[in-house]
């Protein structure tokens, strides 16, 4: 299970879509509005929120009440001069007075109802291996950590399926919090938690005003593994047809890693880089998200984590053009490395739409672009592929690398995925 920390609007717009279902009285929608460079320029106007806005950076970083990155006021136009002032800007957030900090940009940004209360209740759940942990305290607050003990832990047995918190835990959770709304929101938040692959949910604080529970601030996790069976889970509250996970606060993006951001903003297809070693000497061009992770896990797992240079991922049929944009960027950076015997592999499950052979015609262009600097450093090849033309386009890849006198093995999907990575690695395709 890899847990993957998501924005705290995002987290929201999920929680929100999703426990109707197990809290038919629920009706609230989530009202945060996402503010960001590119946001801003089209944004007209706020919606009117009576009680006033709040405004915060949102990059998955907590304690911003205490690093005074939480500002309110009943004017809409004043929140969004708060941010004006503060995007782009250089901040250092700390998680207590003896911390040094961790140093980024302010970039994202998300704007709320102002919610006037006076009860703070903290909540959270967490999966440890058999069993999951709830954690409640009525001492929620920027001072939660202070008042550690007074935070109760239930201990819930490990299941899969998202069913209800038994009777007896709940009346036990009533005693302590004294709000049965509270306690029937926790009841339905823990399903969601349980449907959607959360791992982790902490709601510092969740407050309830005149029956209606509010959600004021929140920190999540999701198992990022359960992408293919939650796509649709994830992707449809947020109206967008792929889910990514932002870049942790304090990670500046290399050049490279903007420039993919920037070519996957302007694209259909889903193009991701993260440059994880520049000087490693194992390089992806992966296709898939699910076949880009088995990728990188078997490099890890052949014992060679240390000398994986990149997680890359271009799929949802990216055209020849694109495809050649993205692959010219990462060469490039794996003709920076100084590492010796470079391998550069090629690889993907069985696409379903995917043309393998125009995808593989643009990653031909930029092997051809660069091909005598890749000839002149020695650098392997190596690429396994299947799906809709594959055969025409791994023809295609043989016959145009070979020509440049670059090393080369091609293969379909009659060699496993792992299969490829040993090869490259081991020069034999066991493990």
């Amino acid at each position: 299970m890899a847990q993957k920390a998501i924005s705290e609007y995002v987290g929201k717009k999920l929680i929100f879509h999703h426990i109707k279902k197990y809290l038919p009285n629920f009706e609230d929608e989530y009202q945060g509005i996402q503010i960001n460079e590119e946001t801003l320029k089209t944004l007209k106007k706020l919606p009117k929120f009576p009680e006033g806005y709040v405004a915060k950076p949102d990059q998955l970083f907590g304690k911003r009440g205490k690093n005074k990155l939480i500002y309110a006021d009943k004017s809409g136009k004043k929140a969004i001069t708060w941010i004006k002032e503060n995007l782009n800007e250089t901040a250092v957030v700390k998680r207590n007075d003896k911390d040094k900090g961790i140093k980024g940009t302010l970039t994202d940004f998300v704007i709320e109802p102002f919610i006037g209360h006076e009860v703070e209740f903290y909540v959270a759940f967490k999966t440890i291996r058999d069993k999951d942990i709830i954690y409640i305290s009525t001492e929620g607050g920027i001072e939660i950590e202070e008042n550690w003990d007074k935070v109760t832990e239930f201990k819930v047995p490990f299941k899969i399926d998202p069913i209800p918190l038994p009777q007896s835990l709940k009346k036990n959770m009533l005693d302590i919090l004294g709000d049965e709304a509270a306690v029937e929101f926790i009841s339905a938040l823990y399903q969601v938690f349980k449907e959607l692959n959360f791992t982790y949910i902490e709601i510092n604080p969740l407050t309830v005003v005149e029956g209606h529970v509010y959600i004021l601030d929140l920190v999540a996790r999701l198992d990022d593994t359960a992408l293919y069976k939650r796509y649709a889970d994830w992707t449809e509250p947020l109206g967008v047809k792929e889910f990514h996970f932002p870049t942790p606060f304090g990670k500046e993006l290399s050049l490279a890693e903007k420039k993919i951001k920037e070519l996957d903003n302007n694209s259909g297809a889903a193009l991701k880089f993260s440059l994880l070693n520049p000087q490693g000497r194992v390089w992806l061009l992966a296709s898939g998200g699910g076949a880009s992770i088995i990728l990188a896990d078997t490099v890890g797992g052949l014992g060679h984590a240390a000398d994986l240079a990149n997680y890359s991922d271009f799929s949802g049929n990216p055209n020849t053009d694109e495809s050649a944009q993205f692959a010219s960027i990462i060469i490039q950076e794996m003709l920076k490395s100084r590492a010796k015997n470079k391998v550069l592999i090629i690889a993907g499950g069985i696409a379903n739409f995917t043309d393998v052979k125009a995808t593989y015609r643009g990653v031909v262009d930029a092997i051809e672009q660069h091909g005598d600097a890749i000839k002149s450093q020695g650098i392997k090849i190596f690429v396994r592929r299947g799906g809709p033309n594959y055969k025409e386009g791994l023809a295609y890849v043989e016959d145009k690398i070979s020509d440049l006198e670059i090393p080369v093995e091609v293969h379909g999907p009659e060699l496993y995925m792992t299969e490829i990575i040993a090869l490259a690695l081991t020069g034999n395709k066991e493990k």
